[in-house]
């Protein structure tokens, strides 16, 4: 089983409750508006890739896009919805509206985080869970920064 921590919508700021979020995760994908420094610091808790957000492009040589395999699992990432190409992936994770969410559509799975420093919606900070495994995912979660332990929960 591979635990993938989701993040967006940084923005230059990183809570420290991300860290306790993501202890024991194997890796962490950021979804876009990073800000300086981030990504080095999610680097100290586990593997991060990461696309460029909206407010990133003379920051950082990133891509917009990227797909990725995780056990089985094809995951497709870019910050804002309008730039996921197909053919659609099994998980599909964007940013950028700040609102976070899980859901199951006819292609697969969408993940968006929500926003770690500027939540909008009336939900506080948050980020996401993922695990999969042989070719399935297991489990998919938000969870809010502000109540660690108390997790608004959708999985497949």
């Amino acid at each position: 089983m591979q635990r993938i921590g989701v993040i967006s919508d940084t923005h230059g700021f990183l809570d420290p409750r991300v860290h306790d979020v993501f202890t024991g995760v194997d890796r962490i994908v950021h979804a876009g508006d990073i800000g300086i420094g981030i990504l080095e610091e999610l680097e100290l808790i586990a593997p991060v890739r990461a696309v460029l957000g909206n407010n990133d492009h003379w920051d950082f040589d990133l891509p917009v896009a990227i797909r990725l395999e995780v056990e089985g699992v094809t995951f497709q990432v870019a910050h804002m919805a309008r730039h996921i190409l197909p053919p659609p992936a099994s998980v599909t994770i964007h940013g950028h509206t700040h609102i976070a969410e899980v859901i199951r559509t006819r292609e697969g799975l969408l993940v968006n985080p929500g926003s770690a420093s500027r939540p909008r919606g009336g939900r506080g900070p948050s980020v996401a869970l993922v695990e999969v495994a042989e070719g399935m995912v297991k489990n998919a979660r938000i969870v809010g920064l502000d109540s660690i332990g108390t997790e608004s929960t959708s999985s497949p």
